[in-house]
């Protein structure tokens, strides 16, 4: 039996190379079949095969002259196996005569193969994948010019193959983009959907401070405050006042630097009441980590703001409180405790001027408490 030669350069790549090449034939029936049925004619032969030379398998992919349920046959038993080691056509006068090939099971039997030419199949990166064969069962020789034909003709059969592989591979970008798309449109609705639930206002920029894309909250926000339809494509300035513009401008600048920015204003718009609100300035990058333009996150903070004004105005009450505690209250009740000490320590009537001491001290001490009240009901109110 002949035996593949194991001297083949890369015969890994080759095979490799051939699997993807295993199904080529599907639908191309019809010009496979026209080309096979040419070799026949040209080279005066019964037989025509059009193969590949897989690892342990000739696989035939189209044929004239034998059974079409005949699809593959092991590659030890292949004239093809050794015609892949050639670069010209691999021509077999008679293979009775050849010791590579005289004990065959197809030589020995049927069909009696005597004579046997082959042209290589090429793949685009140079291996030689398969076969155009002709087959007779009487010794021959081909012409000069029958080989010509024979090589055009495999050369065709490449083209075809290269041609197929090329068409899956762009259907196989084709999907994979019409994927991407998909996950990308699936992703962005996503973050729509994320963004539009948020109390956040979010605005995407670009490097020239032209609107990309926002949320609902900015489009409901604009349409509210400014009574404009927010547009991407429109320059930011449409939808900044220019004073206010006018201070974010360095934060933007900033961003487009690589630094991310957050800062709290109290803005204005318009005839509303002024606002406070946190407004954070972020570079946008692409997958490569290039700046492509500015992520701008608005956030209402006037709750916040006033409940810390609150705390402050709480804190600097009840600093007053404690100092009137602890210092002013302090004088009166002194008074009230010595003017005490020289009553008892008079056994007969009350020195007058001792009457209008206590008062005093009292009223000053009715005094402190009257502002200890007043600012703890500031408290309240507050």
């Amino acid at each position: 039996m002949s035996k593949p030669p194991d001297n083949y350069v890369n015969e890994e790549g080759r095979q490799l190379a051939a699997e993807r090449y295993r199904h080529f034939h599907d639908g191309r029936h019809a010009d496979l079949k026209d080309i096979v049925m040419l070799a026949s004619q040209i080279c005066e032969t019964p037989i025509a095969l059009i193969t590949l030379v897989g690892k342990d398998v000739q696989w035939i992919r189209t044929q004239q002259g034998i059974d079409e349920t005949i699809t593959q046959i092991p590659r030890e038993l292949s004239f093809c196996t050794h015609t892949i080691q050639e670069d010209d056509i691999l021509e077999v006068h008679d293979a009775q005569l050849d010791s590579r090939f005289a004990a065959l099971p197809f030589v020995t039997g049927d069909p009696y193969i005597r004579f046997y030419a082959g042209s290589n199949l090429q793949s685009y990166d140079g291996y030689n994948v398969g076969t155009l064969c002709v087959i007779d069962t009487a010794p021959k020789s081909l012409s000069n010019a029958q080989k010509e034909a024979l090589a055009a003709l495999g050369r065709q059969v490449s083209n075809l193959m290269e041609l197929d592989r090329s068409l899956k591979s762009l259907q196989n970008n084709v999907d994979q983009v019409q994927m991407q798309k998909f996950d990308m449109e699936e992703a962005r609705l996503k973050l729509h959907a994320i963004l539009d639930s948020s109390t956040t206002y979010h605005l995407l920029l670009n490097p020239r401070l032209q609107v990309l894309t926002f949320n609902k909250g900015v489009a409901d926000f604009v349409r509210k405050f400014l009574g404009k339809e927010i547009m991407a494509d429109d320059p930011i300035s449409h939808y900044f006042e220019p004073k206010m513009l006018e201070k974010a401008q360095p934060n933007f600048n900033r961003a487009l630097k690589g630094e991310t920015v957050t800062v709290e204003r109290l803005v204005e718009f318009g005839i509303h009441k002024p606002c406070w609100w946190e407004l954070t300035f972020t570079p946008a990058r692409n997958s490569f980590g290039d700046i492509i333009g500015i992520s701008f996150h608005a956030v209402n903070i006037h709750e916040r703001k006033e409940h810390e004004e609150k705390v402050k105005q709480q804190n600097n009450l009840l600093r007053k409180i404690a100092y009137i505690e602890s210092h002013e209250l302090r004088a009166p009740v002194s008074s009230i405790m010595g003017i005490m000490d020289l009553i008892r320590s008079e056994h007969g009537e009350i020195p007058r001027e001792y009457l209008e001491l206590l008062d005093k001290a009292v009223h000053q001490l009715d005094e402190k408490i009257q502002k200890v009240v007043h600012y703890t009901g500031e408290l309240d109110i507050i």
